[in-house]
């Protein structure tokens, strides 16, 4: 059963005071889905940073991770390799993975050398991803790197944005951090952005139940396209306290996992002057998302009254 909620922080408002109050908003499934042997396909790209700062151990380990993953998937998703330093390889154009050997020959058989464009490298694979798209596969890139981005667009809001504004279209962005000289800021916002997961590990041991989860959380998905619409008042000053994005009072949120939820927080401030003396409606939201099936639904709205 997904449900959706709206849990206040105060019951009531302070009449004669300035009000401040959060209100949270949950969209959560709990039970199992109406048929546990449906899932999406799952249609992914494995970037791998190959620079020299990830030398010895880190590349060893991030190769060692990318198969694992490889050996998880099913032979209907699909998958790409690319490998960057200064320049960016295609190493395996997104293909079904009826031949993991040869996937995983070629992950293998990658060495490190150069500078690091990690923005190039995170943007082939999302191309990559973009081919291999279609209306019910679930779409992600899997970033492995250190972070050391020193070649090619290394502003890190530029960045973000362009992690958000591809996760507009449905292909999101995890990272797996490695290495001794990690790039946390770079890293863990991407991943916020692109509405994915961050992780960070010394060894592919440390990333073992990570990428597990990733896996698990892909084929246990029950709602994508989740878009939170609100609307409030003029005189209610509404501030969402997540780090999604904010178009036009719509949120873009990240899909939903069976028995799992997703939240987004809102600070809501109202002048003494604006209280009126009966009950108001401070808040009103809906989500719209596509079932496993790939139906649109909609949940809500949901209200926020207080006295």
């Amino acid at each position: 059963m997904i449900k959706l909620t709206l849990v206040p922080q105060k019951k009531a408002l302070l009449k004669g005071w300035d009000n401040e109050l959060y209100a949270l908003v949950e969209f959560g499934h709990k039970g199992l889905k109406k048929n546990t042997k449906v899932s999406k396909p799952i249609n992914i790209s494995l970037v791998l940073d190959r620079s020299g700062s990830m030398s010895g151990e880190p590349i060893e380990e991030a190769k060692k991770a990318a198969i694992m993953m490889v050996e998880k998937l099913r032979a209907s998703d699909k998958v790409s390799v690319v490998t960057f330093d200064h320049s960016i390889d295609v190493v395996v154009p997104s293909t079904s993975l009826r031949d993991k050997r040869s996937v995983i020959n070629s992950i293998q058989h990658i060495h490190t050398y150069g500078s690091t464009n990690l923005h190039g490298g995170w943007l082939a694979g999302a191309e990559q991803v973009a081919t291999g798209k279609d209306e019910k596969s679930l779409n992600r890139v899997l970033l492995l790197s250190d972070g050391g981005a020193n070649d090619g667009l290394t502003d890190i809001e530029e960045i973000k944005r362009q992690c958000s504004k591809l996760s507009e279209t449905n292909i999101t962005t995890s990272t797996y951090g490695l290495g001794r000289n990690f790039n946390e800021d770079l890293m863990v916002n991407m991943a916020n952005k692109g509405l994915g997961h961050s992780y960070y590990g010394q060894t592919s041991d440390d990333l073992m139940d990570p990428f597990k989860e990733e896996f698990e959380t892909l084929i246990a998905t029950v709602a994508t396209n989740l878009q939170l619409k609100f609307e409030h008042p003029n005189f209610v000053r509404c501030e969402l306290m997540n780090n999604y994005q904010n178009v036009e009072n719509t949120i873009k949120l990240p899909n939903l996992a069976e028995n799992s939820k997703v939240w987004a927080l809102f600070k809501l401030n109202i002048k003494k002057a604006d209280i009126p003396s009966k009950s108001i409606e401070l808040l009103r939201c809906n989500v719209t998302y596509l079932d496993i099936n790939n139906d649109g639904k909609i949940k809500g709205p949901v209200k926020l009254k207080l006295d």
